[in-house]
């Protein structure tokens, strides 16, 4: 009886220090602001997401980006749905114009699983690509299978 109640009291102090809500529902004010994962050699995404629940998809390529400008909307409980109405490629990998120079697009979403982890003054953004449509074509492979997102400044 003793070992039990001590393994539940660890087991309650490890999901309060490492922060596990896993009964939480992604809210759209959990997404708020820049989202970054950048490798060596200008490599990496990132993500923006704003209050009037638009976003910018940036993929860094090296010497070039690809930026793709959308509305986000939480379709369950771990799942987004970026739907992109606007793309172009730049030649800035580091930090690329979203001004101008798009072109329209259809039939062009993101569907992401979304988890948060970390604590909450260091959180963690784990994007896991459910499904790439560009132009109504499947674009498997756009993507990493897990994308680990740090808020960026």
């Amino acid at each position: 009886m003793i070992k039990r109640l001590m393994a539940l009291c660890i087991i309650a102090a490890i999901i309060q220090i490492t922060n596990l809500t896993a009964a939480d529902k992604l809210q759209p004010a959990m997404f708020l602001g820049t989202w970054r994962l950048l490798y060596k050699g200008n490599y990496g995404y990132t993500f923006r997401f704003h209050k009037n629940y638009r976003s910018v998809c940036v993929i860094h390529l090296n010497t070039s980006a690809v930026v793709f400008k959308g509305i986000y909307a939480i379709e369950d409980d771990k799942t987004i749905r970026i739907n992109i109405y606007e793309m172009k490629n730049d030649c800035n990998a580091r930090m690329p114009s979203t001004g101008a120079g798009f072109t329209k697009t259809s039939s062009t979403y993101f569907i992401f699983r979304a988890v948060f982890s970390g604590a909450k003054n260091a959180p963690v953004l784990i994007l896991s690509p459910s499904r790439t449509v560009i132009d109504g074509r499947s674009s498997e492979g756009y993507f990493e299978p897990e994308i680990r997102l740090s808020r960026a400044p």
